[in-house]
Order: C-alpha cells, then sequence, then structure tokens
C-alpha cells in the first residue's frame, strides 16, 4: 500500500515565497493545499484473485490574495517551477478581476493554523502487504464456499487513503490523513442472486461511531467468520 506522510521534498515554502515576491501585483497572503489520494481495489473469485488495481490522484491548489480578492490555480507539477507557474497564474487572473470583488478581504479571513489529524483506525492500510490483502479475502471466499449449489464466491476490498497538507505565507501547516475501507462479499446460486452480502458491507469513512477504517476491517468477524 502506499504512504503519504508530510511530503517535505515538495518545496512548498519556496513556492510561497516566490508569489510573495511577485513584481507583477502585490501578493498580501499566499497558501498551497496538496492532496495525494491512493485509491486500491483487489477482488478474489472463487479463490483465485482477480484483480488487483491502484491509481493515484495528486496535485496542489495555489491560492492568492491580491487587492482584496481572493484567487486559486490548481497543478499536478509538483516540481518548484510548477508551482510557481501556478502561483503566477494565480496571481494574474485574480490581479485582472480584482476590479471587480464584491468585497475587499484581507488576509485575517485566512487566519494561521498548526495542527494534524489522523482518522482513528488500529491497523494502517500503508503498513498492510498485497500478500496479507488478498489472503483475507481468499479466506472470505472459501468461508462462503457453503453449498454445491454456489457458482460464484467473490470478495472485494476498496481501499482510499488520502493525506492533504496545507501551508501558508502566515505559518499554517495543517496535516490530514484519511483512510476509508469498503468490503463486499457476494455468492451466486444457480445463475441468480443467492446472498448478495454474506456478512455485513462495511463502508466507513473519517470517524463514525463503531468507524473501520483501517486493515482491521479485513480480519475476522469483519470480513468472515
Amino acid at each position: 500500500m502506499q504512504n503519504h506522510e508530510i511530503p517535505l521534498e515538495i518545496p512548498f515554502e519556496q513556492a510561497i515565497n516566490h508569489a510573495l515576491k511577485s513584481t507583477s501585483a502585490t501578493v498580501q497572503w499566499a497558501g498551497i493545499r496538496h492532496s495525494a489520494e491512493t485509491t486500491t481495489q483487489r477482488i478474489v473469485r472463487n479463490d483465485l484473485p482477480e484483480k488487483n488495481q491502484s491509481c493515484l490522484e495528486e496535485g496542489a491548489m495555489c491560492e492568492v490574495l491580491v487587492h482584496g480578492h481572493f484567487g486559486y490555480a490548481a497543478t499536478a507539477d509538483l516540481s518548484l517551477d510548477g508551482l510557481q507557474r501556478a502561483f503566477e497564474r494565480a496571481i494574474a487572473t485574480t490581479h485582472a478581476t480584482s476590479s471587480h470583488k464584491v468585497h475587499a478581504f484581507s488576509p485575517a479571513q485566512r487566519p494561521a493554523a498548526v495542527g494534524s489529524y489522523k482518522s482513528a483506525r488500529t491497523r494502517d492500510l500503508h503498513g498492510t502487504s498485497l500478500v496479507e490483502i488478498t489472503d483475507s479475502l481468499l479466506a472470505a471466499t472459501r468461508a462462503m464456499n457453503i453449498s454445491p449449489l454456489l457458482v460464484n464466491r467473490s470478495a472485494t476490498a476498496f481501499l482510499v487513503q488520502t493525506q492533504i497538507n496545507f501551508y501558508s505565507s502566515n505559518g499554517s501547516h495543517v496535516a490530514q490523513n484519511f483512510e476509508v475501507l469498503q468490503s463486499n462479499k457476494c455468492q451466486v446460486c444457480n445463475g441468480s442472486y443467492c446472498q448478495l452480502f454474506l456478512c455485513k458491507r462495511e463502508c466507513r469513512i473519517l470517524n463514525q461511531p463503531g468507524a473501520i477504517t483501517g486493515c482491521e476491517a479485513l480480519c475476522p468477524p469483519y470480513l468472515y467468520p
């Protein structure tokens, strides 16, 4: 599994300092919101692995305050040059539209914030190997093999890991980490659905009561008896 802790290699502070030194307009405040989300799907059908697929979506939103007007630009290029270009676009468009603002904002609308949040879990997904996940799904499909009338048994794990980092020119530094795990179990009997969910469908987000947001959701009794 992927692990997206605070990416110190991304030059957030250098890019913010570049924005504040812009010669095209006076920048009163600048901030960057970085987001990285890994989505993974694992499927086992009839005791055989069927799908192991992961995708990563990552980028940054650059925000500026120019002449009392907030503006934004986004980029998937997280190099210093890429972030600087995004800030330059945000500054140019914000400066061009600032004369049409309906309200003059100030940096007070973006007070400094420092902190971190990690969704509740017993085991981190990034510390769980593909072998462990596949073995858990295999065990689930085997546990469903309770009748010779069954023609299809499947178990699916859908995992989402999200890391959001926020930095600003007035000292904000906030990191948020969320993990979501959804598991489905399905049996098909003679071409029709015999039992759609053998066990409870687990879909837990953030820290809801009784939430299962880590790898513990792949263990008994959650995924299989």
